[in-house]
């Protein structure tokens, strides 16, 4: 992806989904995020350049950012480290 550029499209399947979801409604945000919201929002900062939202998912240049959930954390790398291509079973 080239500077500047956003996604115009994620796909997720199974339990990827359920992340999303909950990455999407989870309200516990630092503040930088937070402040970097209210400025995309204004369209006022300098914010465009690294932050943006679309459908309620906030990235960072080009990447998810995951809130201060500690449970969803967990389960997200529970879930990735256990996954057969990663070769672990638990």
């Amino acid at each position: 992806m080239a500077d500047g550029d956003t996604p115009s499209q994620v796909t997720l399947k199974g339990e990827g989904i359920e992340f999303l979801e909950r990455v999407c409604n989870c309200a516990d945000r630092e503040d930088v995020v937070v402040r970097a919201l209210k400025e995309l929002n204004t369209g006022k900062g300098l914010c465009h350049e690294e932050w943006w939202e679309k459908d309620g998912l906030v990235l960072y240049q080009g990447r998810v950012y995951f809130p201060l959930d500690g449970q969803l954390r967990h389960k997200i790398v529970a879930a990735l480290h256990d996954s057969p291509i990663m070769g672990h079973s638990g």
